[in-house]
Order: C-alpha cells, then sequence, then structure tokens
C-alpha cells in the first residue's frame, strides 16, 4: 500500500515546509502530497490555509500577499522552537528538492473568488519540470480538473471529495475527467464503498489516516493508498 506523506511529514515537522519534505525523505517514503495555490504575483507557493494565520506568524490571505511577503514570514515557530525561520516554498522548490522517482501529489486549493489560471501555471511547471508521469494534480474543485483534462490527457488526475457519491461512475463529468485515481475520505471508507469504488478500474488512496489500527484495516480491505502525518505509520 502506498504512503503519501500529507503535507510532507507534517505530524512530524511544520506542514507544507521544506523541513517536512526532507522528514519525509528521511523516512524513505516513495509518495508526498502537498497542497499549492497563488500569491498576489501569481507564484505558485506551496500551503494548505487560504489565510497564513494558523501555520505563520502572520495574518490575512495568501492571495493578497506577495511571494516576498510571504517569504517574510515565520512558518515553523508555531510547531516547534527548532524550525524557527521555516519558509513558505515555491512548486519549484519542493519539486528541485524531492528525489527523481518520488510519485507527487500536488492538491491545487482554489479560491472561487480568484479567477486567475492556477491550473494552467501548475501544469505549465509541470510540464518543464519534466515530471508530468510522477505526478497527480488533485483539487476539490472538479471544474478546475475538469479544465486539467482539456489542457492534458497525459496528467493524472486525482478526484478529492469528502462524504459518499451517490454511483461514482454515474457521477456527472466522471468519464470525462478520465482520473487516474480517487481520493475519498477515510471517515466514510468501508468494504462496500471500497469496492464501489474499485469498480471504476481507479486507485484509490484514501485520506487523512494516522492510526495504525485504521491503517492496518484499510489495508487489509485492499485500499491502494493512503495519506498520512507519519509517513511510517505503517511501522508505529
Amino acid at each position: 500500500m502506498v504512503v503519501f506523506a500529507h503535507r510532507g511529514a507534517s505530524g512530524e515537522a511544520p506542514e507544507n515546509t521544506l523541513a517536512a519534505m526532507k522528514k519525509a525523505m528521511e523516512a524513505g517514503v516513495k509518495a508526498v502530497e502537498f497542497d499549492v495555490q497563488l500569491s498576489r504575483d501569481n507564484k505558485l507557493v506551496v500551503i494548505h490555509d487560504y489565510r497564513v494565520d494558523r501555520t505563520t506568524d502572520g495574518k490575512g490571505y495568501v492571495m493578497r500577499k506577495t511571494l516576498e511577503e510571504l517569504r517574510q514570514l515565520d512558518a515553523g515557530s508555531w510547531f516547534g522552537e527548532e524550525y524557527a525561520g521555516e519558509r513558505i516554498p515555491t512548486l519549484e522548490e519542493v519539486v528541485e528538492l524531492l528525489p527523481e522517482g518520488t510519485l507527487l501529489n500536488i492538491e491545487i486549493k482554489s479560491f472561487m473568488l480568484d479567477k486567475r489560471d492556477i491550473a494552467g501555471m501548475v501544469v505549465e511547471t509541470v510540464e518543464r519540470y519534466g515530471i508530468v508521469e510522477r505526478v497527480i494534480i488533485s483539487s476539490f474543485d472538479h471544474k478546475l480538473l475538469k479544465g486539467i483534462r482539456k489542457r492534458s490527457r497525459d496528467m493524472k488526475i486525482g478526484l478529492l471529495f469528502y462524504g459518499k457519491l451517490l454511483g461514482i461512475d454515474e457521477y456527472r463529468g466522471f468519464k470525462e475527467l478520465d482520473p487516474w485515481s480517487i481520493h475519498p475520505s477515510q471517515d466514510y471508507l468501508d468494504e462496500d464503498y471500497l469496492k464501489h469504488l474499485k469498480g471504476t478500474g481507479c486507485r484509490i488512496y484514501s485520506y487523512t489516516v494516522n492510526s495504525r489500527e485504521r491503517f492496518e484495516e484499510l489495508k487489509n480491505l485492499g485500499l491502494d493508498g493512503i495519506f498520512s502525518d507519519y509517513p511510517e505509520i505503517g511501522e508505529r
């Protein structure tokens, strides 16, 4: 079963920072998930929340700050003094840090009031680095994913959702999206629903699994992979 380091090894280092990515590499993981959104000056930055308040010493919306302004924020002290001075990284920095062969799940955070083409920028970056074959682009914004599929037939798309859809293969747009993987919440995942999802032929990766007991349960059910804040969960 594939274990994605969720926002890097975010249970052991401040999420979505280079420190968390390095922790994931030290754990020997082969797959990493992280979040991307746009700064005010159209730079792809790696951060989960739309506001910087929770994971930095700043305040305000990511989309209203330039990269230079975001760089001035401390994105590590909230987690521990040893991480003081950690910065919000760019997509390019994370891609360049993670070793060749690592499967990257880039989750695009799309703010509904932001009409910029973040999907196109992410696709352009992935293609420029020549890593299309080892990238999954996921999002809860399925319209955004539709735009990615129109741009590229080769890009791996991860269909993110919470709850249960009534007939995943009957979901309007499912065939058009042609997802490579489906990412359901583990809160709703049981044997019957997993069987239903696997019937689509897609890989099923579930989020966010931090309990060893739940990990073993899902593994025994035949789940393809999980997202975990603790990438060494199988050894805990």
